[in-house]
């Protein structure tokens, strides 16, 4: 205590500087003040001679290295403005935010020499900035608005909703975002480890998402994204490497390489300046002006190819049917194989080996594009007329090798009725017309008695009919061997005959 303290307390405990009161009708208390005097006067000097300040404390000279060693910490505690904390910016290159509030936000402020925060008080704690070095740490609050000047990078521990963040020029990093996170023109690196719902982002230079539930949207930069849940739609971007998509791929101008392990739904992507390499689809894949070479190692549905192929090589294996579409001016080496039927109007070169692989050149062969497919295969080359009609041979390029008995039946119909109506028969009704004179005489089955025409030498019994045939008219049979009679037939042309009409 020092001796102001004691001299303090020595006139507390005499009633005041000046006793308005006389002590003196007590012997006992005023002897008991004077032995009180004496023991304060032998641990403390006279008011007059006490020492204005308190001595310094003796510190050894390890703490004292070890105090330099440590950064110089300051607290900014008082809310300004109601609700926002505020410190200088000068040194600071890293903004820590242990919690932010729901619908928070985050911008830059070029033109402020300090960081502004409003918070939102737990209740527990008090809010506060505390710096330390060059890093600022908010503690005891969640941040509602962010405001931080140029070139401060940010980092978010948790964020407990929705979160936007705009016009950032430094790193952003963030830990848990528990609702849809909104990114728009930030020109340093973002990482979000875990998001839980949705994410929109627009002009950011790179992401690195770690695991999102819910759908993504991206334009800017690189992107790299472990696993989505939801969709992913890429506008823009100069390249793309993910793990998993479980929802469906939309890929629009990238300007570098593509490199995907599983899509469990449909995969479309256009315009690709680099190479484009997918793992699994588990839906159906659409692609068209991959500039640097495509590789899709499984796609469990229907795959759809569009050129032009200038890139290195192309190699796609289907569970479904192929639809390959070759630009006028693509230069290519086709190496195709399908389970299926194929159609194109290239000439298509049987291999050797006896498998239905079928290879063709196009200019001079110098991009190779391999196709492989359980289903069916469609190439469409530009410039080289309609697409053939025909399926070629899976094991020759002869064609189809049922196509010559596709009109067989409609051929023999036609032939037999037209041998009927020269014997004078209708093939639709059975009727027979018969010249007699210069007139011509109708009749029928069944219509009455008619004029018996000319009889006619006995034709040879005609053969058995095998068990189960249908048997066929007498009037045909009839009409058949009287033309075998007049010779207008030969024995195998009857032969045919009787044998489609089931005799």
């Amino acid at each position: 205590m020092s001796p102001a303290r004691w001299q303090s307390a020595l006139r507390r405990l005499r009633g005041g500087a000046e006793p308005s009161l006389t002590l003196g009708a007590s012997p006992e208390l005023e002897a008991r003040l004077d032995e009180l005097d004496a023991v304060v006067a032998s641990v403390a000097p006279p008011l007059d001679e006490a020492i204005a300040e308190p001595w310094a404390p003796v510190i050894p000279q390890d703490r004292v290295d070890e105090r330099a060693a440590q950064p110089l910490r300051a607290v900014y505690g008082e809310l300004d403005m109601g609700e926002r904390l505020t410190c200088p910016a000068a040194g600071i290159t890293e903004l820590v935010i242990e919690s932010m509030a729901d619908d928070a936000r985050i911008r830059l402020a070029p033109e402020s020499a300090e960081i502004r925060v409003s918070v939102e008080n737990d209740g527990w704690e008090a809010a506060q900035l505390v710096v330390e070095g060059e890093r600022a740490r908010l503690t005891g609050g969640a941040a509602e608005r962010v405001e931080v000047p140029a070139g401060i990078a940010i980092v978010v521990d948790e964020a407990l909703g929705d979160v936007r963040v705009k016009g950032l020029d430094a790193a952003l990093r963030f830990r848990s975002v528990e609702g849809d996170l909104r990114l728009e023109d930030v020109a340093g690196r973002v990482e979000v480890e875990r998001l839980h719902s949705d994410a929109l982002v627009d002009n950011v230079a790179a992401l690195h998402l770690g695991a999102c539930a819910g759908d993504l949207r991206f334009s800017g930069g690189e992107l790299e994204a472990e696993t989505i849940a939801g969709d992913a739609r890429v506008e823009r971007a100069s390249a793309f490497r993910g793990g998993k998509v479980h929802g469906d791929l939309w890929v629009d101008r990238i300007d570098g390489d593509l490199d995907l392990g599983v899509v469990h739904g449909d995969a479309r992507l256009n315009a690709v300046t680099g190479a484009a390499r997918l793992g699994l689809v588990a839906g159906d894949l659409r692609v068209s002006s991959v500039a640097g070479g495509l590789t899709a190692g499984q796609v469990h549905g229907d795959a759809q190819l569009e050129g032009p192929f200038p890139g290195d090589g192309y190699t796609v294996t289907a569970n479904g049917d192929v639809d390959l579409r070759l630009a006028a001016e693509d230069d290519v080496r086709l190496s195709v194989r399908a389970l299926g039927r194929i159609r194109s109007n290239l000439s298509l070169i049987p291999n050797a080996d006896g498998t239905p692989t079928f290879t063709s050149t196009l200019g001079e062969g110098k991009t190779p594009v391999t196709i492989m497919c359980n289903g069916d295969l469609r190439i469409d080359a530009a410039g080289r007329g309609e697409p053939k009609r025909g399926w070629e041979k899976r094991w020759g390029s002869g064609g189809d090798p049922f196509s010559e008995l596709s009109g067989l039946g409609d051929r023999i119909r036609q032939q037999v009725s037209a041998s009927l109506a020269a014997a004078g028969i209708n093939p639709e009704t059975g009727e027979f017309n018969i010249n007699i004179g210069s007139g011509k005489v109708r009749g029928g089955r069944g219509r009455g008695p008619m004029p018996e025409p000319p009889r006619p030498p006995t034709p040879p019994r005609p053969p058995t009919p095998p068990q189960g045939a249908r048997p066929s008219t007498s009037s045909e049979q009839m009409a058949v061997l009287k033309m075998l009679e007049e010779g207008r037939i030969t024995t195998e042309e009857a032969d045919a005959l009787l044998r489609a009409l089931g005799a």
